[in-house]
C-alpha cells in the first residue's frame, strides 16, 4: 500500500518523563506527566493544592519498587480513591503498598483521583 499527504499536529502530545528516586517527591502541576519509580524505604509524597484546568491533563504514575509503603499526604486537596466496590472521598492521606502501582489524576480544583493496585 502507498499513501500520500501530510500529517499535522493539532494538539500537544503528553509524553511522560520518568523520575527514579529513593526519596519523597511532590505531586504538583510542575511535576505533571511524570512516572515516579520509588526505590527506597517508607517515604511521603506531598500533594499540593492545585487549580483544575480542563485543557490540561495533570496526571502522575507512581511505581513503588521500594522496600516499604509510600504515603501520599495533602494540605487542602482531596483524594478520591477508586476501589473494587467503593469510592472513598475526602481522605487526608492514601498509601501505596510495596510493589503497588497507581495513577493520580487532578479531576477538579484540589481534587485528585487515585487508583491502581496496592492503594489503601
Amino acid at each position: 500500500p502507498t499513501s500520500a499527504g501530510t500529517l499535522a499536529l493539532t494538539s500537544d502530545i503528553n509524553v511522560m518523563s520518568t523520575s527514579i528516586n529513593s526519596t519523597g517527591q511532590n505531586i504538583q502541576t510542575s511535576t505533571s506527566n511524570t512516572r515516579f519509580i520509588h526505590t527506597g524505604g517508607a517515604v511521603n509524597f506531598a500533594v499540593a493544592d492545585e487549580t483544575y484546568d480542563a485543557s490540561a491533563i495533570e496526571r502522575w504514575i507512581v511505581v513503588n519498587a521500594g522496600s516499604d509503603e509510600i504515603t501520599f499526604t495533602r494540605t487542602n486537596a482531596t483524594f478520591t480513591k477508586l476501589e473494587v466496590d467503593d469510592v472513598t472521598s475526602s481522605a487526608t492521606s492514601c498509601k501505596l503498598k510495596k510493589g503497588g502501582v497507581c495513577e493520580i489524576i487532578l479531576t477538579a480544583t484540589n481534587t485528585f483521583t487515585i487508583f491502581g493496585s496496592g492503594v489503601e
